[in-house]
């Protein structure tokens, strides 16, 4: 038997042109390009997790403007309506209850706001109106009893 206590030196070479080659094609030929997408642009199960997260987010740190930028980032034509849908496919579906009321309670939130903020726009009407109206009447009257005298 013929014991040779010399180094494999073809392992250490083997592994350092592995090395090599790995980094060259790496970097050089075949380089990854990390790509930023914006919450719009994901895709609808991206979509529906982000909105997820928005939602349990919200529970946790009742931060409400926080969550409302959040979910402009996904432009969905009606968010409340995309929460709400979300919520009943969680519920159908048999997942996550927690998602689920975080979801409802969110688009419960929104909603409110929303009827909240017609209001309010809707009194701000009526009173431009009602002020105008009055304008007018008390200018009207003025002219009216300024040809009288």
């Amino acid at each position: 038997m013929n014991h040779n206590n010399e180094f494999p030196w073809y392992i250490l070479t083997g592994l350092i042109i592995g090395l090599l080659l790995g980094f060259t094609l790496t970097r050089l030929m075949v380089p990854l390009q990390n790509q930023a997408v914006s919450p719009a642009e994901l895709s609808g199960a991206d979509k529906d997790f982000y909105r997820a997260m928005i939602a349990e987010t919200y529970l946790t740190s009742s931060n409400l403007t926080r969550a409302l930028s959040r979910l402009e980032l996904i432009q969905d034509p009606d968010p409340v309506q995309a929460l709400s849908a979300q919520a009943q496919r969680l519920l159908a579906q048999n997942a996550s209850s927690s998602q689920a009321s975080a979801l409802a309670q969110l688009a419960e939130v929104l909603s409110a706001i929303r009827a909240n903020s017609r209001r309010i726009i809707f009194t701000s009407i009526v009173d431009r109106v009602v002020r105008t109206v009055s304008s007018n009447t008390a200018s009207s009257t003025h002219k009216i009893f300024d040809k009288t005298t």
